[in-house]
């Protein structure tokens, strides 16, 4: 994903990022597999740029990257995933870990949102 947030639009790798969570922990696709990794690169991406994309996975360039963004990642605190390092428009800046969270970190960024609710039984939605 280095090598295609340097290479495609905001756009493309947006996409291509959030289609990474969605066959991850929706699909419980296996990334590490090649023909999986594939499958959804093609989601967003033509044949010949998936070519690319994974020739570029095996290049030290873009693997120092990833061991880069890793090692940063851990020194900031991560021990897991979702983990989001943000920074609010006041300049203060929080770790937040864990899909339970994004409420909370909404919250700290200001982002409008509904909390959780419980609703009566057999409530229609």
């Amino acid at each position: 994903m280095c090598y295609v947030k340097a290479t495609f639009s905001k756009d493309q790798y947006e996409r291509a990022f959030l289609e990474f969570w969605t066959a991850a922990w929706e699909e419980g696709l296996n990334l590490g597999d090649p023909q999986q990794l594939a499958s959804v690169y093609r989601r967003h991406f033509s044949e010949q740029e998936i070519a690319k994309i994974l020739q570029a996975g095996q290049e030290v360039k873009w693997k120092a990257q990833l061991s880069s963004h890793t090692e940063k990642a851990l020194s900031y605190g991560a021990y897991g995933a979702p983990w989001f390092w943000v920074r609010n428009s006041k300049g203060q800046e929080e770790p937040f870990f864990g899909s339970d969270r994004f409420h909370y970190m909404w919250q700290y960024l200001d982002i409008p949102h509904r909390d959780f609710e419980v609703l009566e039984r057999g409530h229609k939605l």
